[in-house]
């Protein structure tokens, strides 16, 4: 995911309450006005509970393969 696309999943998620699980972080950002690609990227998240954004972007880099960057 390119930094924009990681900008989309923040700005989605801002305001976001944790712990969650993948089903609420999805509804949270279509109620933010999330396109189809930043929901996509979240409902391919690995794992279904996250305790923080920190969280969200960590399984994100796993996701895309850059485990460590």
């Amino acid at each position: 995911m390119n930094e924009r696309g990681q900008d989309a999943v923040e700005h989605a998620l801002s305001g976001m309450e944790y712990p969650c699980r993948r089903e609420a972080l999805m509804r949270h950002a279509a109620s933010n006005g999330a396109d189809d690609d930043t929901l996509g990227h979240l409902g391919s998240l690995t794992g279904d509970h996250f305790d923080d954004l920190a969280a969200v972007r960590e399984s994100l880099r796993h996701k895309d393969g850059r485990a460590g960057d």
